[in-house]
């Protein structure tokens, strides 16, 4: 198992995230910059851009961020940001996956991009059942 390490994102009215994590990738001031567990410290601004979040179990999360800051210590990374939004793509899977959870592998290839492999299931489904419905 992958050593992992707590990981907050906060904006000024809220917590968008706080969790173990595998690994970060955020957009740093100079160019992006990759977080791991047990990560020397570091304190960096941070532009505009796309954050990506690695899970234990190989999940991966993208979230658009605003300027702010991030700080590195003690096996912990705290993002400091004006603003957080899930991108589209995770929003989506999320809430396929909460409405249907034994369609997770839908959900799967729609977080990892493969947009198209979604399309296709939903239109073989469809084929298959002559309707939209998830229900069996």
């Amino acid at each position: 198992m992958e050593a992992t390490f707590n990981f907050k994102m906060l904006t000024p009215t809220r917590t968008a995230f706080e969790g173990e994590v595998v690994s970060i990738v955020a957009p740093g001031g100079a160019g992006y910059l990759g977080i791991l567990a047990h990560h020397a410290p570091i304190i960096s601004t941070l532009k505009d851009g796309d954050l990506k979040v690695r899970f234990a179990d190989n999940r991966v999360a993208h979230y658009k961020i605003g300027r702010g800051l991030l700080k590195v210590a003690h096996n912990e990374a705290i993002v400091l940001t004006e603003s957080v939004e899930e991108t589209e793509r995770v929003a989506v899977a999320r809430r396929i996956f909460n409405q249907t959870p034994r369609w997770a592998t839908i959900a799967a290839f729609f977080v990892c991009g493969n947009v198209l492999s979604i399309a296709r299931q939903w239109m073989i489904l469809y084929r298959q059942r002559g309707s939209w419905s998830t229900e069996d």
